[in-house]
């Protein structure tokens, strides 16, 4: 079945909506045991789950780029991003605080810190997270100036594969560089360092699936991911190069039967119909999930004996809170979001 350029690819949802179990399954089977020293010997584990942030942000990069923002002006791009980012995150902060500060003391942080939070700068001057998972939120707010700077201050966009192969340059330099300067770490912020790469990679597909462009442009996008792969690889090693490569190439997938106009039958939607809920709530999903979950499982690890079974409960009240937070806080606002746009 076929139909015209569908402006949702449901297909990238299935993606995120697997990428976000895969994240909530490494904290609470993996993560959780290091970080608590539980010694029960879970069979079920998912060490290589936190893999799945490299989803996230090829994701974030393509989409990011997948709608040209040049005709928007600077203003209205900042308030459209401060609305999609700011709302649920002030939301968990708050509720991950007071948890963590009456169940979970030894993952709390200062008021002094958390307030600080509010602002999301927090990875970029070295102050506690309030919640672990909050590091790659200013990767996303480097990804985001990116846009607002080459696309819609100056109108470049069909220059990003030459300035992503740039910026990936710069980050395999800044691999072989003094690590300790403060230099270093001041500039390796601002370029995303570790992972800005992936969202190059997510940009490059729009240039490689989408638009035409030149020849010129076609060689300079695939040295792009062929340095991005190098360079994962020099950061990573192999386990998460192979993992950031099969991850890649689902997404190339998806974008190219999307844009074949081949869409899914109403039966099959329907069965995977959850993934499509779970990637409706990823954001708020994963800005709850890490310190809540591990306080529940703290308290309920002395009761429940069947140890897997201790993160069902877990699971369960954090897609709650994050399905109220999406339905309450993020749907409403998305709709004044669309007044802006």
């Amino acid at each position: 079945m076929r139909i015209k350029d569908a402006e949702r690819n449901v297909l990238l949802d299935y993606v995120r909506g697997i990428a976000c179990i895969l994240i909530v399954l490494y904290h609470y089977t993996q993560r959780y045991n290091e970080l608590f020293q539980n010694s029960d010997g879970w069979c079920f584990r998912v060490p290589w789950g936190y893999m799945a942030v490299a989803t996230f942000f090829v994701l974030s990069g393509y989409l990011a780029i997948l709608k040209d923002e040049s005709s928007t002006g600077l203003k209205t791009y900042i308030v459209k991003k401060v609305i999609r980012l700011f709302p649920a995150y002030w939301v968990a902060i708050p509720i991950t605080f007071a948890v963590t500060f009456f169940y979970l003391p030894s993952r709390s942080v200062s008021i002094k810190a958390a307030l600080f939070n509010f602002t999301m700068l927090e990875s970029f001057v070295g102050v506690d997270l309030v919640d672990g998972a909050y590091w790659t939120l200013a990767n996303e707010l480097v990804f985001n100036a990116f846009v607002a700077l080459v696309v819609v201050v100056l109108n470049k966009r069909e220059r990003i594969p030459y300035i992503g192969l740039a910026w990936i340059a710069a980050l395999i330099v800044f691999h072989f560089i003094d690590r300790k300067s403060l230099l270093f770490a001041a500039v390796g912020k601002l370029i995303a360092k570790q992972y800005g790469h992936m969202f190059v990679v997510g940009a490059d597909l729009v240039f490689l699936l989408h638009d035409t462009g030149t020849t010129k442009n076609r060689i300079v996008t695939g040295a792009s991911l062929l340095l991005a792969v190098v360079y994962q690889f020099l950061t990573f090693g192999w386990g998460y190069t192979t993992y950031f490569l099969v991850s890649t190439l689902i997404i190339a997938i998806c974008i190219m039967v999307h844009n074949r106009g081949i869409v899914l039958s109403d039966r099959v939607r329907t069965c995977l119909w959850p993934l499509e809920f779970l990637a409706a709530i990823s954001y708020p999903l994963y800005l709850l999930h890490q310190n809540i979950g591990y306080a529940i499982m703290e308290r309920l690890r002395p009761i429940i004996t069947e140890a897997e079974w201790i993160i069902v409960i877990p699971i369960l009240v954090v897609v709650s809170v994050a399905c109220l937070i999406h339905y309450c806080v993020e749907k409403p606002i998305a709709k004044k979001l669309r007044r802006v746009a």
